[in-house]
């Protein structure tokens, strides 16, 4: 019990770690169109030795992968036009914090996941805490900062609540033990549509693109690969309402590394605002 524990809890941890070290990146990249493109490519290449001792997916599952490929790619258009809109510590708590409840619903409704009252709780708490991580000391007139970053940002979120749940769903589809094979097609398949884009778009500036994308796309894709394998794993083990509100707490690590990293603020109110996330997950454990 102790194990599954661990597990329940690690996977999406180490998920939140690794993704919120790809939005620095991410956020830190000037050509974000080829960097996404080859974010991608470098995804397949891992992924396609594994293929071969891959599962083949069931109608159904080939049906949500097709699905999953089309969201995914809106979502990261969306991630590369909000993220140029302003501070990765306002987009990202933003785009990120609404994920949580926007899945449980979303997953009470498709997945037939039902939540407790206590449940929705710490589900509130942690989601305003992880949005307010976006709001604290941030100077709203600075010009940096585009007006629309907000509406773009929810719409980021409304597709990373669609992608969670379809991918949730396709490992589901699999048959019993097979999940992680739908894992394996996804990466092969869910980044052709940025790979072709990009490879179209940016083919006049190709190889000057890439030659200062090509570190942090490459590191990025190697984060990617780890860290969506480890919570498409944990969603087909455990509640995804779950892991997803545990994995998104990837916003209170972004905003760590934007400290860090970029030389953007934190301070103390932030510090009890993790608190306050911490705490809202210890009542969703607790459910």
């Amino acid at each position: 019990m102790v194990t599954a524990a661990i597990w329940e809890i690690g996977l999406p941890v180490f998920s939140a770690v690794t993704v919120a070290l790809v939005g620095v990146l991410t956020r830190k990249t000037d050509d974000r169109l080829a960097y996404i493109a080859l974010l991608n490519f470098t995804i397949v290449l891992l992924a396609l030795p594994m293929l071969p001792f891959a599962p083949w997916p069931t109608p159904k599952a080939w049906w949500l992968l097709l699905a999953s490929t089309v969201v995914h790619w809106v979502y990261q258009l969306n991630m590369i036009r909000t993220l140029a809109m302003g501070d990765l510590s306002l987009a990202f708590p933003i785009m990120r914090g609404l994920a949580p409840l926007m899945i449980a619903v979303v997953a009470t409704l498709v997945l037939n996941e039902t939540q407790s009252a206590l449940a929705w709780t710490g589900l509130g708490i942690a989601t305003l805490a992880l949005i307010g991580f976006g709001f604290v000391g941030h100077r709203f007139r600075n010009e940096a900062t585009h007006p629309d970053i907000f509406l773009s940002a929810i719409a980021t979120a409304i597709c990373v609540a669609a992608y969670t749940t379809i991918d949730a769903a396709g490992v589901r589809a699999m048959h019993t033990g097979d999940g992680w094979g739908f894992v394996v097609w996804f990466f092969v398949l869910g980044g052709a549509p940025a790979i072709v884009n990009g490879l179209y778009l940016r083919r006049s500036s190709l190889v000057k693109t890439l030659e200062t994308t090509w570190k942090p796309s490459i590191t990025a894709g190697i984060l990617s690969l780890f860290s969506y394998g480890s919570a498409l794993i944990a969603m087909g083990m455990y509640p995804v309402a779950h892991v997803a509100a545990i994995r998104e707490t990837s916003i209170v690590f972004a905003a760590v590394f934007g400290w860090l990293i970029l030389g953007e603020s934190f301070g103390t109110i932030r510090v009890a605002l993790a608190a306050i996330v911490v705490g809202g997950l210890f009542i969703l454990k607790l459910s």
